[in-house]
C-alpha cells in the first residue's frame, strides 16, 4: 500500500475517533460524563401506577389515559379504544429507565442537546398524584440513546431510544388499537340463511 495513503487513512481513523470523543464522550458542550456502572432509575414511580402520557413534538400531543377497569384509552388526537400491550410495555420500560450516562449538571447551554427547546415533552401522571415532565432532546451521535432531563431537574442524562424513542413515537405512531379485518377471527362470519324451498316436479 502508497505509504502516504496509509498515512492518510490512518490520519482519517483518528479525525473520527477525536470527533466521536467530543460529542459523545465529552458531550456537545465538551462536557465530561460521570462514568457509572448502571445509571441512576430516573423516575420513582412503578409501572401498574401510572395512568397516563402526554407527549407533544412539533407542535402535535398525544393524550392516552388508563381508566379504573385498568383499558388505556386515547384521548387526542383522536378518542377511542387505545393499543393496550404497547402501553403496558411503554409503562413498564418508562417505570425502569435508568440513564445510560450522566452528562453533566447546570449546563451553561442546553441547546446542543436539543434541550433548549425539549424536542420532546411528555408527562406522565400516576394513581398516586405524581405529575412528571420530561424532557427528549436530541438523539446521540452513535445512535441508541436520547439526551433527556426532568423538567424540575438540572441534570442531563442520556437514555436508551427503546424507551425515550417511544415517547417520541406516541407522537409519530399514535397508539390506537387495531381495526378488526373480516377473516381475522375477531367476529363469526356471517351464515347464509336458507330460501323457501322450491317444489320438486309433478
Amino acid at each position: 500500500m502508497n505509504v502516504r495513503l496509509t498515512f492518510a487513512v490512518v490520519a482519517l481513523f483518528l479525525a473520527l475517533g477525536g470527533f466521536i470523543y467530543f460529542y459523545e464522550i465529552s458531550g456537545p458542550g465538551g462536557v465530561t460524563p460521570t462514568p457509572r456502572q448502571s445509571g441512576p432509575r430516573l423516575l420513582t414511580v412503578e409501572a401498574q401506577t401510572i395512568s397516563g402520557f402526554e407527549a407533544t413534538f412539533e407542535g402535535q400531543t398525544t393524550v392516552v389515559v388508563r381508566g379504573s377497569d385498568g383499558r388505556w384509552r386515547t384521548e387526542q388526537p383522536t378518542p377511542g379504544p387505545a393499543d393496550e400491550e404497547r402501553l403496558d410495555d411503554l409503562a413498564r420500560r418508562v417505570a425502569a429507565m435508568r440513564a445510560e450516562r450522566v452528562i453533566g449538571e447546570r449546563l451553561a447551554d442546553l441547546k446542543p442537546f436539543g434541550l433548549d427547546p425539549p424536542q420532546v415533552v411528555a408527562r406522565i401522571t400516576t394513581t398516586t398524584g405524581q405529575r412528571i415532565e420530561l424532557h427528549v432532546g436530541n438523539e446521540t451521535l452513535t445512535g441508541g440513546a436520547y439526551f433527556v432531563k426532568l423538567a424540575n431537574d438540572t441534570v442531563v442524562y442520556t437514555v436508551s431510544t427503546f424507551t425515550a424513542g417511544r415517547l417520541k413515537g406516541l407522537v409519530l405512531e399514535p397508539p390506537r388499537a387495531a381495526t378488526p379485518t373480516p377473516g381475522d377471527g375477531s367476529a363469526p362470519p356471517a351464515t347464509e340463511q336458507p330460501g323457501p324451498a322450491t317444489p320438486g316436479p309433478r
